[in-house]
């Protein structure tokens, strides 16, 4: 089992044999695995004092990445932007949302009228031998900005079960009961999740229902892939469709 325990920012941290993590501030003995959660806020005082609007998250922009002051852009990590699937703005300091924000800017400047449509924040990191990602809503976040969200679950593995070296493939996605809309999805492997969270993402950005996601259309093999009867994204949405008409 996994226990876990939130230090707050007095909390002395100090490595023993270079190895192990002996945290102080009264949490006793030692610790794994240390997860810093710092957030990113952008620097803004280059702009203080001129009519460019922004908040604390970053400089306002429209969806042609342009400020509230004609002809003056920004992008990326300095920019406050929305999420695609919510409209409303959203935290997004991703390298990933940032350069196609770039791309958009840039062809504008150069007389394209080109837009961007938001977050979707796709994202995947690695913890020891765990690789994880995610993109769009978790359950927790949708049930708190007031979606009816319902969640559907698969476990299959990363190859046909009798090949050598398989590993275990777990699929979370989230979709609204009332619309059937996919909100989100996180995947945790034993191997790269970043392909799989991609497929996601571009689930999401096509407006994918848990219909749809049920006649996906995959791809098979015994050293790539599950059984044929076993991809990790019908077999979710299919517990999802379950859950959603029951």
């Amino acid at each position: 089992s996994v226990e876990s325990v939130v230090l707050d920012n007095e909390t002395e941290i100090n490595l023993k044999n270079d190895e192990k993590v002996c945290a102080g501030g009264g949490i006793p003995g030692e610790i794994g695995i240390v997860i810093f959660t710092a957030g990113v806020k952008p620097s803004l005082k280059f702009i203080e004092g001129t009519t460019i609007k922004y908040t604390c998250g970053g400089i306002s922009v429209n969806e042609h990445m342009e400020t509230n002051v004609s002809g003056v852009y920004a992008c990326g990590d300095c920019a406050e932007f929305k999420s695609a699937i919510t409209g409303n703005v959203y935290p997004g300091k991703l390298a990933t949302n940032a350069v196609p924000m770039a791309k958009v800017l840039a062809d504008n400047l150069k007389g394209y009228k080109r837009k961007y449509e938001g977050f979707f924040n796709g994202a995947a990191t690695k913890i020891l031998d765990v690789y994880l990602g995610s993109a769009g809503l978790s359950e927790k976040e949708a049930l708190r900005l007031g979606y009816e969200a319902v969640a559907g679950y698969s476990d299959v593995t990363t190859k046909f079960p009798v090949m050598p070296g398989v590993l275990k493939l777990r699929t979370k996605l989230v979709a609204d009961r009332k619309t059937g809309f996919l909100l989100g999805g996180q995947v945790v492997s034993g191997e790269p999740v970043a392909a799989r969270v991609d497929v996601i993402t571009m689930a999401l950005q096509n407006r994918a229902t848990v219909e749809g996601l049920m006649n996906h259309s995959y791809s098979a093999q015994p050293y790539q892939s599950s059984y044929p009867a076993e991809n990790c994204l019908v077999a979710a949405a299919e517990q999802l469709h379950e859950k959603i008409r029951a």
